[in-house]
C-alpha cells in the first residue's frame, strides 16, 4: 500500500494538486474499505489499483472500475448520440 500512496501523492503533485486533509493513515483506511466493498461487489479475492489523472484530477482506481466506467459511458453515448 505504500507505493500506492506513494504514486497517488506523486501524481497529485505533478497535477499541483493539493493533498488536503489526506494522510496517508486516511488514505490506507480509504483503500482498505474500498478494497472490501470491490471484493464484495466483484466476489474475487486480490483487487489491483492504478494512479490515473482524468480530467486534471488524480484518481485511484481498480481496473475493473475503469472498465465499468468506460462501459457506462460508451452506452450514453450510444443512448445519446
Amino acid at each position: 500500500m505504500e507505493q500506492l500512496f506513494e504514486a497517488f501523492v506523486r501524481a497529485k503533485q505533478e497535477a499541483g494538486e493539493e493533498m488536503g486533509k489526506m494522510t496517508r493513515a486516511g488514505f490506507n483506511e480509504f483503500v482498505r474499505k474500498k478494497t472490501k466493498d470491490l471484493q464484495t461487489q466483484k466476489n474475487c479475492n486480490e483487487v489491483e489499483y492504478v494512479v490515473e489523472t482524468v480530467d486534471g484530477q488524480v484518481e485511484t482506481q481498480s481496473p475493473c472500475q475503469i472498465l465499468e466506467e468506460h462501459a457506462a459511458m460508451a452506452e450514453s453515448r450510444e443512448l445519446n448520440p
